[in-house]
């Protein structure tokens, strides 16, 4: 015998699930416009659904009708007045467009409706940071154990990302370990035959030295200074030289400068070399060295505070490579540089979905970093 949803006359609570479920799908891949068009067919189905209110106002959001998702997700807590989580959710919207004291309110509501909710909890912190209270809300976060929640752990993360000074807080994967100096000896030996053999031309293997140099010791600035000079000399060089060799020279030198702290100076080699390949009949293709290219030209564009052209790199990027989390990181960065505060939110929740504990860890870094600076 055919179930009910399965027959080709099935009765409108089948279509109605069927049609919520196809929204959901649409939402989770970006595509609010389509999903919010659903979602509207679903509620002439079920008008007293409050989930479908709330999916309904939650994409409404993202397409930036405030009003309008306020109000559709305030029907879904008037139709569930018990239920602590349509508050919580209004509580976010609110947040997302910069409302604080009215998110809030709504969150204080959700707490009253159940006080031991830990995420409604965690946005309340949210939501008195945006109100003055950073550090405060910062360090109360740190201390606890929210939920794992990608959508929450993303606003965090744009609010790290947003506050002052807090940016200029190296990741914890960027410090020394015991072996330091021992590297950076042997960095300052391998530089120095760099800086030897560029006397004599031989350029693809300085290069080659200078990377090599820079896996040990990042940043040095003994590193940085026989990166420039050696570049100098190279750009002089390469007036004479074949444009195959050219072209790879000046990818070779974008690499050299990027892992030697010359991040700008890198970029600057790689748009050079991007522009040459766009212009072939075949363009540059889609292999690992446009990949590389587009990565440092984009942190370049980062380091010199050009958020718009590291942007534009990045989203071609990703088109590339739409699993790599760090290219959703620096894109969310260079999003919120230009102010783009709901695109840079959804980076980040792209990044949170491949790497899941980044924001938490991000989080004590800042807090521990700022307790050390002021001895508390």
């Amino acid at each position: 015998m055919q179930k009910p949803c399965e027959s080709a006359h099935m009765p409108p609570f089948c279509r109605a699930d069927r049609q919520h479920n196809r929204a959901l799908r649409l939402a989770s891949k970006g595509r609010f416009e389509d999903a919010a068009r659903q979602f509207e067919h679903v509620l002439e189905l079920r008008p007293a659904d409050p989930a479908l209110h709330l999916n309904y106002g939650l994409a409404l959001a993202e397409l930036g009708r405030y009003e309008e998702s306020v109000g559709t997700v305030q029907q879904a807590a008037r139709l569930d007045p018990s239920n602590a989580v349509f508050p919580m959710f209004l509580g976010t919207v609110h947040l997302d467009f910069g409302h604080s004291g009215r998110a809030a309110q709504a969150l204080e509501k959700s707490l009253e409706l159940d006080p031991e909710n830990a995420l409604a909890q965690a946005y309340r912190l949210l939501a008195g940071w945006d109100q003055g209270a950073a550090e405060e809300s910062a360090r109360e976060l740190a201390k606890q154990e929210f939920p794992l929640s990608t959508r929450f752990e993303a606003r965090l993360l744009l609010r790290l990302e947003q506050q002052p000074g807090w940016t200029a807080i190296p990741s914890r994967e960027q410090g020394a370990d015991s072996a330091a100096s021992r590297a950076g000896r042997k960095s300052k030996r391998l530089s120095d035959k760099a800086l030897a053999l560029a006397a004599h031309g031989r350029f693809e293997k300085v290069l080659q030295l200078i990377e090599e140099a820079a896996e040990m010791s990042p940043r040095a600035p003994h590193l940085a200074a026989a990166a420039g000079e050696v570049c100098d000399k190279a750009q002089q060089a390469m007036e004479a030289m074949p444009e195959d060799r050219r072209q790879g020279m000046l990818h070779a030198m974008g690499c050299a400068c990027f892992t030697a702290g010359l991040p700008e100076r890198g970029a600057e080699c790689m748009l050079e070399w991007l522009k040459a390949q766009d212009a072939r009949p075949d363009g540059p293709g889609g292999g690992e060295d446009l990949q590389v290219a587009l990565y440092v030209l984009a942190s370049g564009e980062l380091a010199g505070a050009n958020n718009a052209g590291a942007a534009k790199h990045l989203e071609r990027l990703r088109s590339m490579e739409p699993e790599e989390p760090a290219v959703e990181l620096m894109l969310g960065k260079a999003l919120v540089g230009v102010g783009e505060t709901a695109g840079a939110r959804r980076a980040f929740e792209r990044l949170l979905g491949l790497s899941p504990l980044y924001a938490r860890q991000r989080l004590r870094e800042v807090v521990e970093a700022k307790e050390a600076a002021t001895g508390s």
